[in-house]
Protein backbone atom coordinates (compact mmCIF):
# COMPACT_ATOMS: atom_id res chain seq x y z
CA UNK A 1 0.00 0.00 0.00
CA UNK A 2 2.67 2.40 1.07
CA UNK A 3 4.22 1.46 -2.42
CA UNK A 4 1.06 2.73 -4.21
CA UNK A 5 0.92 5.95 -2.18
CA UNK A 6 4.70 6.66 -3.12
CA UNK A 7 3.62 6.18 -6.58
CA UNK A 8 0.96 8.45 -6.55
CA UNK A 9 3.42 10.98 -5.25
CA UNK A 10 6.14 10.50 -7.48
CA UNK A 11 2.76 11.30 -10.34
CA UNK A 12 2.07 14.69 -8.54
CA UNK A 13 5.54 15.70 -8.57
CA UNK A 14 5.49 16.08 -11.95
CA UNK A 15 2.78 18.14 -12.62
CA UNK A 16 2.94 20.08 -8.86
CA UNK A 17 5.97 19.54 -6.92
CA UNK A 18 4.79 22.09 -4.30
CA UNK A 19 1.85 19.54 -3.03
CA UNK A 20 4.36 17.19 -2.22
CA UNK A 21 6.02 19.33 0.79
CA UNK A 22 2.76 21.24 1.60
CA UNK A 23 1.77 21.39 5.29
CA UNK A 24 -1.19 23.22 4.23
CA UNK A 25 -3.63 24.41 1.69
CA UNK A 26 -2.35 27.99 2.15
CA UNK A 27 1.12 27.18 3.07
CA UNK A 28 3.48 25.31 1.31
CA UNK A 29 6.78 26.23 3.86
CA UNK A 30 8.12 23.48 5.90
CA UNK A 31 7.33 23.67 9.26
CA UNK A 32 9.87 25.02 11.60
CA UNK A 33 11.12 22.68 14.69
CA UNK A 34 8.34 22.04 17.35
CA UNK A 35 10.07 19.96 19.60
CA UNK A 36 9.11 16.28 20.96
CA UNK A 37 5.84 17.23 22.39
CA UNK A 38 4.50 18.25 18.53
CA UNK A 39 1.28 16.77 17.72
CA UNK A 40 -0.30 15.82 14.08
CA UNK A 41 -4.02 17.43 14.65
CA UNK A 42 -2.38 20.95 14.95
CA UNK A 43 -3.82 23.28 12.21
CA UNK A 44 -3.38 26.67 12.79
CA UNK A 45 -1.55 28.62 10.53
CA UNK A 46 0.82 29.82 13.25
CA UNK A 47 1.84 26.28 13.92
CA UNK A 48 1.87 24.31 10.82
CA UNK A 49 1.43 19.98 11.78
CA UNK A 50 4.61 18.44 11.44
CA UNK A 51 3.74 15.78 8.83
CA UNK A 52 2.91 17.03 5.19
CA UNK A 53 -1.08 17.56 4.10
CA UNK A 54 -0.73 14.34 1.57
CA UNK A 55 1.13 12.04 3.97
CA UNK A 56 -1.26 12.81 7.10
CA UNK A 57 -4.87 12.47 4.50
CA UNK A 58 -3.47 9.27 3.52
CA UNK A 59 -2.13 8.07 7.04
CA UNK A 60 -5.83 9.39 7.81
CA UNK A 61 -7.58 7.43 5.12
CA UNK A 62 -5.46 4.04 5.89
CA UNK A 63 -6.75 4.16 9.65
CA UNK A 64 -10.44 5.33 9.18
CA UNK A 65 -10.87 2.16 6.43
CA UNK A 66 -8.61 -0.56 8.80
CA UNK A 67 -10.18 -3.68 8.36
CA UNK A 68 -12.25 -3.01 5.49
CA UNK A 69 -11.82 -4.75 2.52
CA UNK A 70 -13.42 -4.11 -1.00
CA UNK A 71 -15.34 -7.33 -3.08
CA UNK A 72 -12.46 -8.50 -4.70
CA UNK A 73 -10.43 -9.41 -1.19
CA UNK A 74 -8.11 -6.35 -1.66
CA UNK A 75 -7.85 -3.69 1.36
CA UNK A 76 -10.45 -0.41 1.06
CA UNK A 77 -7.82 1.78 1.35
CA UNK A 78 -6.70 1.33 -1.81
CA UNK A 79 -9.73 2.35 -3.97
CA UNK A 80 -9.06 6.01 -2.38
CA UNK A 81 -5.17 5.92 -3.66
CA UNK A 82 -6.88 4.65 -7.23
CA UNK A 83 -9.13 7.45 -7.13
CA UNK A 84 -6.48 10.04 -6.17
CA UNK A 85 -4.24 8.67 -9.03
CA UNK A 86 -6.81 9.53 -11.32
CA UNK A 87 -7.21 13.16 -10.34
CA UNK A 88 -3.47 13.46 -10.64
CA UNK A 89 -3.70 12.20 -13.65
CA UNK A 90 -6.46 14.95 -14.36
CA UNK A 91 -3.68 16.98 -12.97
CA UNK A 92 -5.89 18.76 -9.91
CA UNK A 93 -4.93 20.67 -6.94
CA UNK A 94 -3.67 19.60 -3.88
CA UNK A 95 -7.45 19.68 -2.03
CA UNK A 96 -8.56 17.78 -4.97
CA UNK A 97 -5.96 15.18 -4.01
CA UNK A 98 -6.15 15.31 -0.29
CA UNK A 99 -10.03 15.33 -1.30
CA UNK A 100 -10.03 12.00 -3.07
CA UNK A 101 -8.35 10.32 -0.48
CA UNK A 102 -10.64 11.13 2.34
CA UNK A 103 -13.48 10.82 0.03
CA UNK A 104 -15.22 7.78 1.59
CA UNK A 105 -13.94 8.45 5.48
CA UNK A 106 -17.55 10.01 6.56
CA UNK A 107 -19.94 7.61 4.67
CA UNK A 108 -18.15 4.27 5.43
CA UNK A 109 -16.16 4.81 8.65
CA UNK A 110 -16.95 6.67 12.11
CA UNK A 111 -14.82 9.99 10.67
CA UNK A 112 -17.32 13.00 10.83
CA UNK A 113 -17.25 15.94 8.86
CA UNK A 114 -16.13 17.83 12.23
CA UNK A 115 -12.95 15.24 12.47
CA UNK A 116 -12.57 16.44 8.62
CA UNK A 117 -12.76 19.92 9.34
CA UNK A 118 -10.48 20.04 12.43
CA UNK A 119 -7.72 18.41 11.27
CA UNK A 120 -8.07 19.21 7.51
CA UNK A 121 -9.71 22.45 7.46
CA UNK A 122 -13.36 24.01 6.29
CA UNK A 123 -12.10 23.71 2.29
CA UNK A 124 -11.82 19.79 2.40
CA UNK A 125 -14.59 19.38 4.76
CA UNK A 126 -16.57 21.02 2.28
CA UNK A 127 -15.59 18.71 -0.62
CA UNK A 128 -15.85 16.06 1.15
CA UNK A 129 -19.18 16.56 2.42
CA UNK A 130 -20.18 17.32 -1.48
CA UNK A 131 -18.81 13.98 -2.97
CA UNK A 132 -20.88 12.29 -0.01
CA UNK A 133 -24.01 14.11 -1.15
CA UNK A 134 -23.75 13.40 -4.27
CA UNK A 135 -22.98 9.82 -3.88
CA UNK A 136 -25.98 9.58 -2.05
CA UNK A 137 -28.78 10.62 -4.76
CA UNK A 138 -31.08 7.79 -5.66
CA UNK A 139 -30.10 6.85 -9.66
CA UNK A 140 -34.12 5.51 -10.54
CA UNK A 141 -34.14 7.05 -14.00
CA UNK A 142 -34.07 5.56 -17.57
CA UNK A 143 -35.31 8.28 -19.51
CA UNK A 144 -33.14 10.82 -21.32
CA UNK A 145 -34.98 13.45 -20.06
CA UNK A 146 -34.70 12.12 -16.39
CA UNK A 147 -30.93 11.37 -16.64
CA UNK A 148 -30.45 14.94 -18.34
CA UNK A 149 -32.30 16.23 -15.19
CA UNK A 150 -30.17 14.33 -13.00
CA UNK A 151 -27.03 15.17 -14.67
CA UNK A 152 -28.41 18.86 -13.61
CA UNK A 153 -29.05 18.35 -10.37
CA UNK A 154 -25.70 16.93 -9.53
CA UNK A 155 -23.85 20.50 -11.65
CA UNK A 156 -26.32 22.72 -9.12
CA UNK A 157 -25.71 20.65 -5.68
CA UNK A 158 -21.79 20.42 -6.23
CA UNK A 159 -20.85 24.31 -6.05
CA UNK A 160 -17.64 23.48 -6.30
CA UNK A 161 -16.66 21.52 -10.08
CA UNK A 162 -13.77 19.50 -7.90
CA UNK A 163 -16.44 17.41 -6.22
CA UNK A 164 -17.73 16.52 -9.87
CA UNK A 165 -14.48 15.58 -10.68
CA UNK A 166 -13.77 12.91 -7.60
CA UNK A 167 -17.04 12.12 -8.54
CA UNK A 168 -15.84 11.15 -12.10
CA UNK A 169 -12.91 9.40 -10.79
CA UNK A 170 -14.67 7.91 -7.90
CA UNK A 171 -17.30 6.14 -10.66
CA UNK A 172 -14.47 5.31 -12.65
CA UNK A 173 -12.33 3.35 -10.48
CA UNK A 174 -15.09 1.50 -9.36
CA UNK A 175 -15.51 0.46 -12.86
CA UNK A 176 -12.22 -0.71 -13.18
CA UNK A 177 -13.03 -2.95 -10.33
CA UNK A 178 -16.97 -4.04 -11.57
CA UNK A 179 -15.90 -7.29 -12.40
CA UNK A 180 -16.05 -8.97 -8.35
CA UNK A 181 -20.14 -7.37 -8.39
CA UNK A 182 -22.49 -10.03 -9.10
CA UNK A 183 -24.13 -9.37 -13.06
CA UNK A 184 -27.22 -7.84 -11.54
CA UNK A 185 -25.15 -5.15 -10.06
CA UNK A 186 -22.64 -4.68 -12.82
CA UNK A 187 -25.71 -4.08 -15.36
CA UNK A 188 -26.93 -1.49 -12.59
CA UNK A 189 -24.34 0.18 -12.40
CA UNK A 190 -23.00 0.20 -16.14
CA UNK A 191 -26.27 1.76 -16.88
CA UNK A 192 -26.03 4.67 -14.53
CA UNK A 193 -22.55 5.84 -15.17
CA UNK A 194 -23.31 5.44 -18.79
CA UNK A 195 -26.46 7.67 -18.48
CA UNK A 196 -25.25 10.04 -15.98
CA UNK A 197 -21.44 9.85 -15.39
CA UNK A 198 -19.74 9.38 -19.22
CA UNK A 199 -22.42 12.35 -20.27
CA UNK A 200 -20.84 14.56 -17.38
CA UNK A 201 -17.22 13.58 -18.24
CA UNK A 202 -18.41 14.21 -21.77
CA UNK A 203 -20.08 18.12 -21.07
CA UNK A 204 -17.30 18.79 -18.82
CA UNK A 205 -14.56 17.77 -22.24
CA UNK A 206 -12.59 15.22 -20.30
CA UNK A 207 -12.70 13.03 -23.58
CA UNK A 208 -10.20 10.43 -22.26
CA UNK A 209 -12.21 9.52 -19.11
CA UNK A 210 -15.47 9.71 -21.05
CA UNK A 211 -14.25 6.97 -23.14
CA UNK A 212 -12.76 4.71 -20.59
CA UNK A 213 -16.43 4.91 -19.04
CA UNK A 214 -18.03 4.45 -22.12
CA UNK A 215 -15.54 1.43 -23.03
CA UNK A 216 -16.34 -0.55 -19.51
CA UNK A 217 -19.86 -0.14 -19.65
CA UNK A 218 -20.14 -1.63 -22.90
CA UNK A 219 -18.47 -4.90 -21.61
CA UNK A 220 -21.10 -5.20 -18.57
CA UNK A 221 -24.26 -4.15 -20.68
CA UNK A 222 -23.91 -5.61 -23.72
CA UNK A 223 -21.16 -8.60 -23.14
CA UNK A 224 -21.76 -11.16 -26.11
CA UNK A 225 -20.98 -8.03 -28.15
CA UNK A 226 -17.83 -7.48 -26.45
CA UNK A 227 -16.62 -10.62 -26.13
CA UNK A 228 -17.08 -10.53 -29.77
CA UNK A 229 -15.43 -7.48 -30.72
CA UNK A 230 -12.42 -8.55 -28.39
CA UNK A 231 -12.01 -11.99 -30.57
CA UNK A 232 -12.17 -9.61 -33.87
CA UNK A 233 -9.66 -7.04 -32.70
CA UNK A 234 -7.18 -10.44 -31.10
CA UNK A 235 -7.92 -11.90 -34.29
CA UNK A 236 -6.51 -8.60 -36.48
CA UNK A 237 -3.26 -8.21 -34.18
CA UNK A 238 -0.79 -9.98 -36.47
CA UNK A 239 -2.35 -8.24 -39.71
CA UNK A 240 -2.56 -4.97 -37.92
CA UNK A 241 1.12 -5.78 -36.75
CA UNK A 242 1.77 -6.16 -40.61
CA UNK A 243 0.47 -3.77 -41.71
CA UNK A 244 2.63 -1.40 -39.16
CA UNK A 245 5.61 -3.34 -40.15
CA UNK A 246 5.14 -2.93 -43.98
CA UNK A 247 4.40 1.39 -43.62
CA UNK A 248 7.32 1.48 -41.51
CA UNK A 249 9.45 0.49 -43.77
CA UNK A 250 8.11 2.58 -46.49
CA UNK A 251 8.49 5.49 -44.38
CA UNK A 252 12.35 4.38 -43.56
CA UNK A 253 12.96 4.06 -47.52
CA UNK A 254 11.55 7.07 -49.00
CA UNK A 255 12.92 9.31 -45.80
CA UNK A 256 16.77 7.81 -46.86
CA UNK A 257 15.88 8.57 -50.43
CA UNK A 258 14.98 11.94 -49.52
CA UNK A 259 18.12 12.52 -47.40
CA UNK A 260 16.44 12.43 -44.20
CA UNK A 261 18.98 10.60 -41.91
CA UNK A 262 22.33 11.62 -43.43
CA UNK A 263 24.74 14.10 -41.76
CA UNK A 264 24.74 12.23 -38.33
CA UNK A 265 21.15 13.20 -37.94
CA UNK A 266 19.88 9.97 -35.75
CA UNK A 267 15.88 9.26 -36.40
CA UNK A 268 13.70 6.55 -35.06
CA UNK A 269 10.62 5.53 -36.14
CA UNK A 270 8.54 3.46 -33.43
CA UNK A 271 6.24 0.79 -35.32
CA UNK A 272 4.28 0.71 -31.96
CA UNK A 273 2.62 4.38 -31.47
CA UNK A 274 3.94 5.16 -35.19
CA UNK A 275 5.54 7.99 -33.93
CA UNK A 276 9.22 9.10 -34.75
CA UNK A 277 11.80 10.70 -32.39
CA UNK A 278 14.35 12.58 -33.79
CA UNK A 279 17.25 14.51 -32.40
CA UNK A 280 18.42 16.29 -35.08
CA UNK A 281 17.30 16.15 -38.92
CA UNK A 282 18.77 17.51 -41.76
CA UNK A 283 16.20 18.22 -44.87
Amino acid sequence: LDDIFEDLMAKVEQYNPGAIDAYSISDTSRPPSTGDNATILQTDETSPPSIPLLQRAYNHAKTAHRGQCRKSGEPYITHPLGVADIIADMKLDLPSLVTALLHDTVEDTSVTLSDISIEFGEEISRLVDGVTKVGRLPFSSSEELQSENYRKLILAMARDIRVVLVKLADRAHNMRTLQYMTPEKQRKIAKETMDIYAALAHRLGIHWLKTELEDNCFRYLYPEEYQKLVAEVKGREAERKEYEREVVEIMRRQMMEAGVGRSGSTEKINGGNGSMDTNTTTL
